[in-house]
Formats: C-alpha cells, sequence, structure tokens
C-alpha cells in the first residue's frame, strides 16, 4: 500500500472513531519533471552526492538498451560509474519532458565520446549522439524508478563507423 492510501486508511479511521480533530498529515510531493532534470544534470556533472538526494535508496533503475538492472543507490552508482569510464564527457540534455502525477517521460539525446568494446571489437574515442526516452516514476519527493530505452544498435553503428580523415 502507498504511503499516500495508508495515510488516507488512517485519516478514515479516526474520522470514524469519532476524532472531532483529525491529526494533520505531512504530505511531501515534488513534481517529477524538477526530479528529472536534477537526476541529468547530476548525470552530467557526475555528482553522486546529488544522486543520494534524488534517488530513493531502494529504487530502481533500468537499462534496457544494455540489459542492466540496478537495486539501490550502489548498483545504480556502480553503473553510472562504469558508464562514466567509458563516456568521460557524458552530455544527457532532455529534449521534452511529460509528467502525469507523480510519472514522467521524457524524451533525450546523449552523446559523448565512447572508449570500449563493441560487437566488433574495442574502440577509443569515438562520438556519439542517440536519441531514447526515460520513464521516472516518483514517490514521497524521490525517484523510486526509472527506465531508459534506446536504440543501441544505432549507438554501435555510430560508434564502429571510423571517422573521416
Amino acid at each position: 500500500m502507498s504511503w499516500q492510501r495508508h495515510a488516507r486508511a488512517l485519516l478514515s479511521v479516526a474520522l470514524m472513531v469519532g476524532c472531532s480533530n483529525p491529526p494533520e498529515v505531512e504530505t511531501r510531493r515534488a513534481e517529477p519533471g524538477p526530479l528529472v532534470e536534477a537526476l541529468v544534470q547530476a548525470w552530467d556533472g557526475h555528482d553522486f552526492a546529488a544522486v543520494d538526494t534524488l534517488i530513493d535508496p531502494l529504487a530502481i533503475h533500468e537499462d534496457l538498451g544494455l540489459g542492466f538492472r540496478g537495486e539501490g543507490l550502489d548498483q545504480i552508482k556502480a553503473f553510472m560509474r562504469q558508464t562514466f569510464e567509458r563516456i568521460p564527457d557524458f552530455d544527457w540534455r532532455p529534449t521534452n519532458i511529460l509528467t502525469d502525477g507523480p510519472e514522467a517521460a521524457a524524451e533525450w539525446t546523449l552523446a559523448g565520446t565512447y572508449s570500449g568494446d563493441t560487437p566488433q571489437g574495442p574502440v577509443k574515442n569515438r562520438r556519439f549522439s542517440i536519441r531514447g526516452v526515460s520513464v521516472v516514476v516518483t514517490d514521497n519527493g524521490k525517484i523510486i524508478r526509472f527506465s531508459n530505452y534506446h536504440n543501441l544498435a544505432e549507438f554501435y553503428r555510430q560508434v564502429m563507423t571510423k571517422p573521416a580523415k
């Protein structure tokens, strides 16, 4: 049961037993759009301390193109570190953020310089720019789930193509 439903249930019980002054239920809502923008800034700035303030300690992060699923801040931050080793100039830019209650969908562009493995072997310092979408769910002012969808084939096509001289 979500905390909102739990709070409403407690309030209903208090009213049913005749409590004339029900306790105030503190709610801490944050709009998901600014949370998504702050998360993007944290990733772009390699700011692990900011990630700690934005993401719930038990959050889930999925990158479906890479087959990654991380549960909890330690796994999420380990994925970030691994990403920054391969893309040190990570540049994530949201182009459109749609929100509905505690949920958001964000279209974005990710660009950078990649060094790492590909299906055709390792590459070094290859530029890329791909588009994708993230779906974000928030609760109690924190991100509790975010899933990224992007075209991995397009990413590999770009980084495996030798740059023109």
